[in-house]
C-alpha cells in the first residue's frame, strides 16, 4: 500500500467518526426505523405479541373448554359410530372433530382476534406479498370468530341413524366455513418481517416466541384429546 494512499484510508476513517458523520448516520437510521414499512411492521409485532399474551393468559380456559367437549362427547354418545364404515363420511366428522377442539380452544380469545384482525387489516407494506398475506390471514381470523362450535353427538348420530351412508347437512356445512378460516394454515410468519424490524421490535418476536412455546405444547396435547373423542365415539380415523 502506497504512503498517499494509506494517508487517504486514514482521513476517510476519521472522518466517518466525526459528528457530522454521526449525525448523518444516524438521521438515515432515523430514517428507515420511521419509513411506511418500518411503522407497518412495528404495529404488527406490538399487535401479534398483545394477541399472544392474551391467549398465554387464557390458556388454562382453552384447556378446560377442550376438557369439557371430551366429557360431554363421551357422556352424550359413547360408542355412537361403533358400526361405522372408514369412508369419506367418516372422514367428514373427523374433520368435525378437528374443528370442534380448535373452535373450543380459540373460544376465550375470539374478542382479542378480532381485535388484532382490524388492527392488522389497515397495515401496508411495499411488499404486496406480504401486505397480502397479512390481509389474507385478518380475514381468516375474522371468519373463524363466526363459527358456531358443532354438535358432534347430533351429527354422528344423524350419520348412525341415516345407516352411515350420508353425513347431515350440518357436518358439511361445518367443515365447509372451518376449513375456508382455517387459521393455522394462514398464519403470517414473523420471519417476513425481519427486514422491516428495529432492534426493538426483534427484541419483542423473541419474547413473543417465549410466550408461544406453552401454547405449542398444548396444541401437541390436544392430539391426544382428539384420539380420546374418536375413541370415545368409535369413529373410524
Amino acid at each position: 500500500m502506497t504512503t498517499r494512499l494509506a494517508a487517504i484510508l486514514l482521513a476517510l476513517a476519521a472522518l466517518a467518526l466525526t459528528p457530522a458523520a454521526a449525525s448523518a448516520r444516524s438521521h438515515r437510521a432515523a430514517a428507515k426505523h420511521s419509513s411506511p414499512n418500518s411503522l407497518a411492521t412495528r404495529a404488527y409485532v406490538k399487535a401479534n405479541y398483545a394477541l399472544v399474551g392474551i391467549a398465554r393468559a387464557n390458556l388454562p380456559a382453552a384447556k378446560a373448554a377442550i376438557a369439557s367437549l371430551g366429557t360431554t362427547v363421551s357422556g352424550e354418545c359413547p360408542l355412537a359410530a361403533v358400526d361405522a364404515p372408514q369412508d369419506h363420511e367418516a372422514e367428514q366428522l373427523n374433520n368435525e372433530v378437528v374443528g370442534a377442539l380448535e373452535v373450543a380452544a380459540y373460544q376465550p380469545d375470539k374478542e382479542s382476534m378480532v381485535a388484532f384482525a382490524h388492527t392488522i387489516r389497515r397495515l401496508h407494506w411495499s411488499n404486496r406479498k406480504l401486505t397480502h398475506m397479512v390481509d389474507a390471514y385478518a380475514t381468516k381470523l375474522e371468519g373463524f370468530s363466526t363459527l358456531a362450535a358443532p354438535n358432534i353427538c347430533a351429527d354422528v348420530k344423524a350419520w348412525a341413524s341415516s345407516g352411515y351412508a350420508t353425513v347431515p347437512a350440518s357436518t358439511v356445512s361445518f367443515d365447509k366455513g372451518f376449513y375456508a378460516y382455517d387459521i393455522e394454515a394462514e398464519e403470517v410468519s414473523l420471519r417476513l418481517l425481519r427486514p422491516y424490524e428495529s432492534a426493538t421490535e426483534a427484541s419483542l418476536v423473541r419474547r413473543t416466541k417465549q410466550l408461544e412455546a406453552p401454547l405449542a405444547e398444548f396444541e401437541a396435547e390436544a392430539v391426544s384429546d382428539y384420539s380420546e373423542i374418536l375413541d370415545s365415539l368409535k369413529l373410524p380415523q
